[in-house]
């Protein structure tokens, strides 16, 4: 008697030789997989009914779309970063290749010339989110889904429990301590 799934397995026959083109190459994947496949499991959709779009996507017609900034309607300006010195002089050397490492100034969180690029950074970044009009919205989603007690798992050290316990909106959890003592046994 045959095993009841073994309908559902199909052979799936050898790519032919190998493709010399993207195209080729797709062709023979999706043949390859469309004849392996069974025809009552498969459904084809076109992709204008998968993006909702009625038809399908043209590229002049992707190119000019406009799709909801998070930022307001008005076009951002040019963005001018900082500028980033190159320190072309630090070369390591790894197994004989000579490796530039023309940022490594910026490792020094204490030198006041990275200091610097940081708060200019951080200033680019403000000026850029305060332009954001779904910021508040994303933030309030954000403070409620946290806003809830956490309590981390309980663990024993010297005779003591430890646990960390955050309130919700905390930035950090507090470590508590239960020390454990001996009942007289009655």
């Amino acid at each position: 008697m045959a095993t009841p799934w073994r309908h559902h397995l199909r052979r799936i026959p050898p790519i032919s030789p190998l493709p010399t083109s993207p195209r080729t190459a797709r062709f023979a994947i999706s043949r390859t997989l469309k004849s392996a496949a069974s025809p009552q499991h498969v459904r084809h959709v076109p992709l204008c009914r998968r993006t909702g779009l009625g038809r399908p996507i043209a590229a002049s017609d992707a190119a000019t779309m406009s799709f909801r900034s998070p930022v307001s309607s008005g076009a951002l300006p040019l963005l001018q970063y900082p500028p980033a010195r190159r320190d072309e002089s630090v070369v390591d050397e790894f197994h004989g290749v000579p490796v530039a490492d023309p940022y490594r100034w910026l490792e020094d969180p204490d030198a006041e010339e990275v200091k610097e690029f940081v708060e200019r950074q951080v200033t680019l970044t403000d000026s850029v989110l305060a332009r954001c009009e779904e910021r508040e919205k994303l933030r309030g989603q954000i403070t409620a889904l946290f806003d809830h007690p956490r309590y981390d798992t309980p663990y024993k050290r010297g005779g003591n429990y430890f646990y960390y316990h955050n309130t919700g909106l905390q930035a950090q959890s507090v470590l508590y301590v239960q020390v454990i003592t001996k009942m007289p046994v009655e």
